[in-house]
């Protein structure tokens, strides 16, 4: 049971890496000042952050 549950919690990490790829990419094309760039991506990785805590705790 412990491995199914580290390989479904690492399958959940891999998808929010590429989700977090995929959204801090699409700061930079949606930005328009360096500002908002740069608070896009702090959102963008702080979201990511508590879903991959999710990821580890489920």
């Amino acid at each position: 049971m412990a491995q199914s549950r580290s390989s479904s919690a690492g399958a959940c990490c891999f998808s929010e890496k590429r989700r977090l790829v995929k959204e801090l990419s699409n700061c930079g094309y949606c930005s328009t000042s360096f500002e908002e760039y740069t608070r896009c991506r702090q959102e963008a990785s702080r979201e990511c952050g508590e879903r991959s805590k999710e990821c580890m705790i489920a």
